[in-house]
């Protein structure tokens, strides 16, 4: 019994070790305990899902240290918050050549002068996991928060997915502040008043394309009512849905485009269309004896129309002005 309880110790004993010369093999030969690192830190005031300990910092593409630490800081008089994120950089991943600065710490701040800023980016969207990236990006401003007192702080600037909930947030209040139901009765309003004046003999010899008008408009109308609600309910629910969530901005890009690029032609033809009645009406009007009584029917149709104009290329300008390009680019169909 002795012989075999001897026998196993042992062989525990044997497995333990190895176990632990596979971990120091592990731990130490990654050289974390033995290679120069130079502490930094940076502010971010974004989500910091997906990023974590162990997450890389780069430049260029080139992985040059790691995060170590998120710290997140509350203000609890503004109720503000931001996270500082603590990072490791081993200068031996770079070279350094044309060197003014006496010291590395000061090297990094004669950069950040130059326009050297730190910005997270998206490593993979499958997973959500997140990097830092450090650029020079001049022009841009240099935000400093303190957190660190002793450690040099490298200033940073909205990610590219931060710019993409920005301009989600701007597209969302768009389309919630839009009236497309109140935009649908001032267009049927300026249609029944055009329709109204074209029944009328006086006009009918004087406008000789009006008939064509008022039937575009009328079927661009019925359009607009069978197809305008789904159309700005599926661009508010994927607009509702990409917010505040890290990745979910670009997957929801081909939607949004599509959704846009839908809305961008029909608003712009029908701009069009009240344009074209709006100078039919007013061709009309200059014809029309002032005493005459359909004088005042031309001057209401003609405010319908410009009232209806000014929603529609409100809406238009709104959605084309608002600076979402890094989303969109320009929408397809206005002439803008």
């Amino acid at each position: 019994m002795a012989k075999g309880a001897n026998t196993t110790r042992i062989g525990a004993f044997v497995i333990v070790g190895i176990l632990l010369i596979v971990a120091a093999i592990t731990i130490f030969g990654s050289g974390r305990f033995f290679r120069e690192s130079r502490q930094f830190v940076m502010n971010f005031s974004a989500s910091m899902q997906g990023l974590s300990r162990g997450s890389p910092v780069m430049f260029s593409g080139v992985p040059i240290g790691e995060v170590t630490d998120i710290v997140l800081r509350l203000n609890e008089e503004t109720l503000e918050n931001d996270s500082a994120v603590l990072v490791n950089i081993y200068p031996d991943r770079f070279e350094r050549v044309n060197i003014s600065a006496r010291n590395y710490e000061d090297s990094i701040r004669e950069m950040i002068s130059r326009g050297l800023r730190a910005r997270l980016v998206q490593m993979s969207m499958l997973t959500g996991q997140l990097g830092i990236e450090v650029g020079f990006y001049p022009g841009t401003p240099v935000r400093m928060s303190g957190s660190k007192p002793g450690t040099v702080e490298i200033p940073t600037i909205p990610s590219t997915v931060e710019r993409m909930e920005t301009s989600l947030q701007k597209i969302l209040a768009i389309l919630e502040g839009a009236d497309m139901e109140g935009l649908s009765r001032d267009v049927e309003r300026a249609l029944q008043s055009v329709s109204a004046l074209m029944t009328m003999p006086e006009l009918r010899e004087t406008v000789v394309d009006g008939h064509d008008a008022v039937q575009d408009l009328r079927q661009l109308l019925a359009q607009m009512k069978a197809e305008t609600p789904e159309l700005l309910a599926s661009l508010r629910n994927t607009a509702r849905g990409a917010q505040g969530l890290v990745g979910e901005a670009q997957k929801a890009l081909p939607t949004l485009r599509g959704d846009l690029e839908r809305l961008g032609p029909a608003l712009a033809k029908l701009d069009t269309l009240l344009t074209s009645a709006d100078t039919l009406m007013r061709n009309a009007n200059a014809t029309v004896n002032p005493d005459s009584p359909m004088q005042q029917q031309l001057a209401v149709t003609l405010r319908d129309l410009a009232r209806t104009s000014a929603s529609v290329r409100s809406l238009v300008t709104a959605l084309e002005d608002n600076p979402n390009s890094i989303l969109f680019g320009a929408i397809k169909g206005t002439n803008q």
